[in-house]
């Protein structure tokens, strides 16, 4: 009698068990994005990202990945339109005929610095120039990026160097060694102290490195015909990001396309101060 019991006992609590698991299955499809968004409250001010690799639903990963990094991109962007509402200010002044002050030369001098513009007396061209350089960059191409390059945050360099978008560097110990780097290669994969670190890397490195002008001259040009630059747009100017160039192209832009990462762009304010 008393084993009975306990059959009857295991089996009751095993029924518990299921039952318990079913509707913890249920809530989850019902709220596919609830895992998701565990993730971005409890990493985002974290230096280490979530663990994208233990996440096995891919519709939760992406939105994971998303919500972890859309907020770093942000306040990155955020920080760099601060620049560029004083610069803007500058501007002004210049053009109403106002003369540039002690303190505004040394802004100007040290965004130049920044933005890596050589440095000129006439102060009115090198704003100028600053100002090309010193605007967001639209989430959506960051995102796009930021996936590809680390194959959602679970590739080697994600994982061990917090690099997100494959970014080089070229002294001998300052990153990790690619696995297949060619033996006349010298480059690492740089490694960062954070994700955010990577993010801020990766849109200095858009708005400075002279393999991007063409994106930023796109950039300028949408401003000119008042409209804001999409992602879409921008990932034109990335024909030397990778060597695939034109492919490597078509695939950010279509990944922003399948994942609807414009969505991310409704409320930037690129370009427009």
């Amino acid at each position: 009698m008393k084993t009975a019991f306990g059959i009857l006992l295991s089996t009751y609590l095993i029924f518990i068990l299921a039952l318990t698991l079913v509707l913890s299955h249920d809530n989850n499809q019902k709220n596919p994005s609830a895992i998701a968004e565990n993730f971005q409250r409890s990493n985002v001010n974290n230096e280490d990202a979530p663990n994208f690799s233990s996440i096995k639903n891919t519709k939760e990963k992406k939105q994971a990945f998303f919500n972890y990094f859309a907020p770093i991109i942000a306040d990155e962007n955020q920080r760099i339109l601060n620049h560029r509402k004083q610069l803007s200010l500058i501007k002004e002044s210049l053009q109403n005929g106002i003369e540039l002050n002690t303190k505004n030369i040394r802004h100007i001098d040290e965004y130049a610095k920044r933005y890596k513009v050589k440095p000129d007396t006439n102060k009115s061209q090198q704003l100028e120039e600053i100002l090309e350089r010193a605007n967001a960059v639209p989430a959506s191409l960051a995102l796009a990026q930021a996936a590809n390059e680390s194959a959602w945050g679970t590739s080697r360099f994600a994982r061990d160097g917090k690099n997100y978008f494959g970014q080089w560097c070229f002294s001998k110990g300052c990153g990790l060694v690619p696995k297949y780097r060619s033996a006349n290669s010298t480059h690492e994969v740089r490694v960062f102290k954070s994700p955010a670190d990577s993010v801020k890397a990766y849109i200095r490195n858009i708005n400075t490195h002279r393999a991007y002008d063409d994106l930023r001259q796109l950039r300028v040009q949408a401003e000119k015909d008042g409209f804001v630059a999409s992602g879409t747009l921008l990932a034109e100017g990335l024909l030397h990001y990778s060597e695939r160039g034109h492919e490597y192209v078509n695939e950010i832009q279509a990944m922003i396309r399948i994942n609807q990462l414009d969505s991310f762009d409704m409320n930037n304010q690129i370009g427009t101060l």
